[in-house]
């Protein structure tokens, strides 16, 4: 996040604003560009210039209570123990990523999918990228 923030301190002129919208847009990223700031603006203080995109309150509530519980993008979040099974784990990560079914219905829908298809290709490869 701190890097967006200097990212964006730089400053952008209209057309480079409209570019990255369009962007954002097409990724179908607004929502969480609009969290981002959000958190941005109460963590950082971002000044209203610096906003590309309008502050999503509801987006911006539940990514900045989702940082301050996992820090680091969940990277260090404790719910998950490494005594754990696969499935269980997997389990706990559904369970987990349930709770943002209003906000990326089609990720959280897909991700088992995923995840098993995922398995399977390091089962049939080896390692990934079948690295030696």
């Amino acid at each position: 996040m701190m890097d967006f923030y200097y990212v964006l301190k730089q400053g952008f002129t209209e057309i480079e604003r409209d570019e990255t919208i369009n962007v954002y847009n097409n990724l179908n990223l607004l929502g969480f560009a609009g969290a981002a700031i959000y958190v941005l603006q109460e963590i950082f203080g971002l000044e209203e210039k610096y906003h590309i995109v309008l502050p999503n309150d509801k987006y911006g509530k539940v990514l900045l209570s989702e940082i301050l519980i996992g820090d680091n993008f969940g990277q260090a979040i404790t719910r998950t123990k490494h005594t754990d099974s696969k499935f269980q784990r997997g389990w706990r990560i559904l369970t987990r990523n349930w709770r943002f079914i209003q906000y990326a219905p089609s990720e959280v829908l897909w991700m088992p999918y995923f995840k098993i298809m995922n398995n399977l290709t390091y089962v049939n490869i080896g390692t990934p990228y079948n690295c030696q």
